[in-house]
Formats: C-alpha cells, structure tokens, sequence
C-alpha cells in the first residue's frame, strides 16, 4: 500500500478519534453525576454466584441485592458474560472505568465510521461540523448521565459494518469476513429489541441472496443457540422469555420515546400488533432495498429505534453511523446541522425529555430516507 495513503489514513483516523473523545469525555464529566444504571448494573452482577460472596458484594444489604437481581432479570440470557466482571471491583471504581470504556468506545465508533464512509476530519469546516454536530448530540448525553453501557451495542454494530462493508477488506479477507460480521451481530444483541429490524433484514435478504448473507445471520443464530443450550439457570430462562416478549410491563412507569409508547403507553397487545405490522411491512419494503450497508445505517437502524415496543433515548446512539454518513455528504452537512439544532431545541423545551428524544430517529430517518435515494439515483440512475 502507498505510504502516502496510509500516513493519510494514520493523521486523519487520528484526528477524528481525538476530537470526538474530547467530546465525549467533556460530556461524560458534565452529565455522569447520577449514572444510576451503573449502580443497578453493579448490582446486577453481585447477584452471580461467582460474585455474591466476595469482599464487595457480601457486605450490600439483602434488598439492595433483590434489586440488582430484579435488572438482571431484564437483560436477556445471552448477556450474562456482561455481568461477570463488574462486581470484581468496588463499584466507583467500576463506574469511573464503565464511563472511559463509553468514551473511547464511542470515539473509536466515530473514527471507524468515518474511515468508512471517507469522511475526512482534516479542515477547519470539517472540525466545526464534529464538534457542533457531536455537541448536539442528546443520546451522547443521556448514555452518560444514566450510566448505561450501549457503547458495547455501538461498537459491536460499528465492527459487525466493517466486515459486512464489501469495500472494507482486500479480497483475501472476504472468506472471514462474514464469519466475523456475525459474531459481532451476536454481540450487539445484548439489546435485541433496539436493533429486532436489524435482525429480520438480515433474514429477509438473506432468503433473497441465501449463499452470501444467510452466513451472517447463520453465525449469528448459532452464537445465540449455543448460550441458551448451555444456560439453563432460572434467571436467565426469565430473561429469554422477556427478551422474547420485549418485557413491556415493567417499562410503562418510565416515559419513552418510541411510537409503541407515544401511540399505545398502556397498552401491550396493541404494541405487539403494531410489532407484528411493522415486520410484516419491513417484510415486503426491505426487498426492495439496494445497498445493504447504506440501507443498514440510514433506514434500517433508524426504523428499528422508532418502532421497538420500548426502548429510551440513550439507545439512540446508534445512530451515530447514520449521523457520520450525513456529515460527510457535503449535500446533506446543513440539513443535518439545521436538524440537530432543532431537535435539541425541542428536547429541551420540552418537559417530557424521554419522549422529545423521539424527534431524533424521526430527524435521521427522514434525512436517511433522502440520502438513500438520492445515492440510488446516482449510482443506478433511478430510485
């Protein structure tokens, strides 16, 4: 490979890294003051045997516990790996390292994505458009200020499209590259019900290109099989069967931003009829769908955030690929900017905080829409 060429990848994967972890870590140390899902978190992972009678975890009190086992039971049973490690430490220790793990991962996520899409950080208009567009980014916020871990989902979609990209790799690589896309896909369904559309597109056009892409959903339902083969404890049999169900009951005390709660907030066979709509819908509308990486990033994620039976605003920093797409689309960088602004205004303007962060799937799908087609029309010269 050109020296030039990788000198220029090295200065510009650098440049990008770099100032979306300074964001990233000013955001955290504004809005990390509660992060309360850390504590559940924690909590969730003293109520493991292997954990529940070291040094940290034998002196909570017996209905602290009874809460972490409450949130451990919400998660589902492919992700107790997650909870192995937390409560090895003492929990402000965990939480300072859980908030640096979110700032590099999602630093690492912004690089990756814009090496993808060619996006190059090198220009004072180009650093003003990340930063102004980063700052206005609320998910970044509220990932932090609860404390969440959806950085591991963000960073397992960002490496399962690098493998799934074609461009990605030399030819030497396609071999294993789907093997890998899946295994990162297994990872990012420590949430299901965030990326469910993610999963049936894959399906869907997996039928239509079987010897290609049914790989990446095969590898994928293999990693899942194996751990609900070998994991037979109770806890986990709870939570296979509330992933399954999409646990509605226990999220109707909290506000969301999705369209099952603003149409249906108390309603849960309304909200799996609406699901059942949408797959079937999605069922007929992704065939139609050209390039899969685009597709994936600007209608598919975006569609699934909007239409999960629940889900909150820090899941929305998924969409981060999508928001790194439309910035580097010189044609797109103001309508996004002009849409971050206006979401931010509504989000704080508005009292029901969970539910304003809705306009941000709405702002990038409508945006992604656009771009998709209009990519469409240049490369194939019709829609």
């Amino acid at each position: 490979m050109d020296k030039k060429i990788v000198n220029d990848f090295s200065k510009n994967f650098t440049i990008a890294f770099a100032i979306s972890f300074l964001i990233a870590l000013v955001t955290s140390v504004l809005w990390s003051r509660a992060a309360e899902d850390s504590l559940s978190f924690w909590l969730a992972s003293c109520n493991l045997e292997v954990n529940i009678s070291n040094a940290f975890c034998s002196v909570i009190r017996p209905e602290r516990l009874m809460v972490g086992k409450k949130v451990l039971e919400t998660y589902p049973k492919w992700t107790t790996f997650l909870f192995y490690f937390p409560a090895r430490i003492e929990f402000q220790q965990f939480s300072y390292f859980n908030k640096f793990l979110g700032v590099t991962a999602f630093s690492l996520s912004f690089a990756i994505i814009a090496w993808l899409n060619k996006f190059k950080v090198d220009s004072r208009l180009s650093l003003a458009l990340v930063f102004t567009s980063l700052s206005m980014f609320v998910p970044l916020r509220d990932m932090f200020r609860s404390g969440q871990i959806s950085w591991i989902q963000l960073l397992s979609l960002v490496f399962f499209l690098i493998f799934f990209h074609q461009n990605s790799f030399s030819e030497q690589f396609h071999k294993y590259r789907l093997l890998l896309a899946g295994l990162f896909l297994a990872v990012s369904a420590i949430k299901p019900q965030a990326l469910y559309l993610l999963y049936f597109y894959l399906l869907v056009i997996s039928l239509k290109r079987y010897q290609l892409l049914s790989k990446v959903f095969l590898i994928f339902l293999i990693c899942l099989g194996i751990l609900i083969i070998f994991k037979t404890d109770p806890i986990a049999n709870q939570a296979v069967l509330n992933s399954l169900t999409f646990k509605l009951q226990p999220f109707f005390y909290w506000r969301q931003p999705v369209l099952a709660d603003l149409f249906f907030p108390k309603n849960p066979s309304a909200r799996i009829l609406f699901l059942f709509l949408t797959l079937a819908c999605s069922a007929i509308y992704f065939q139609t769908l050209r390039n899969s990486y685009l597709a994936i990033i600007l209608i598919v994620v975006p569609l699934s955030l909007l239409t999960t039976p629940y889900g909150f605003s820090y899941d929305f920093i998924l969409l981060l690929p999508a928001l790194v797409y439309l910035l580097s689309n010189k044609y797109f960088q103001t309508h996004l900017i002009l849409f971050l602004m206006l979401a931010l205004g509504i989000n704080y303007a508005s009292d029901l905080i969970q539910k304003s962060c809705i306009v941000y799937p709405i702002f990038i799908l409508i945006l992604g829409l656009w771009a998709y087609y209009r990519e469409n029309r240049i490369i194939y010269g019709k829609s």
